[in-house]
């Protein structure tokens, strides 16, 4: 794929992803530009899309920690800032806040992003197994936040 591409290719799901995790949407706009930088100048040779979308996704979920330990101040998530979200996802999106940010990330990707334990565990540079507990745990931790609405 052509480097000038990538931003309409995936600029929306890098976007979503910066959102999710920043819960700020300047915050958000940085880190798909600092990902972009990254793609332009530090890219590897590809092997495939898929192969180009997973390492987009990891330096993104990068920038995204970097920008949430650097952040002095927390700016609550205006759902209303998320492009095309429901009533029914803004809910949603309100409990995942409550959520330690490790287990809401290993949730987003895994369940809104699709990705399997094992290319979740490769994105982050952890073990398939402390994968599994995040999910684990962060399941567990979104059923109690919702019981208690």
């Amino acid at each position: 794929m052509k480097k000038e591409d990538v931003l309409n290719v995936y600029g929306d799901d890098l976007y979503r992803i910066g959102i999710s995790f920043t819960q700020n949407r300047s915050d958000a706009e940085d880190a798909v530009q600092e990902t972009l930088y990254k793609y332009m100048t530090k890219a590897p040779a590809f092997t495939d899309d898929e192969h180009e979308k997973r390492w987009l996704i990891r330096v993104m979920v990068n920038e995204c920690r970097n920008i949430t330990r650097r952040r002095f101040r927390f700016i609550p998530l205006a759902t209303i800032d998320i492009p095309s979200v429901s009533n029914e996802s803004r809910h949603v999106m309100e409990i995942l806040r409550t959520i330690p940010y490790k287990y809401r990330e290993a949730l987003l990707l895994h369940y809104s992003e699709g990705y399997r334990l094992n290319e979740i565990a490769e994105m982050l540079g952890i073990s398939e197994a402390a994968v599994k507990m995040r999910v684990y745990r962060g399941r567990k931790a979104f059923i109690s936040a919702y019981g208690k609405e």
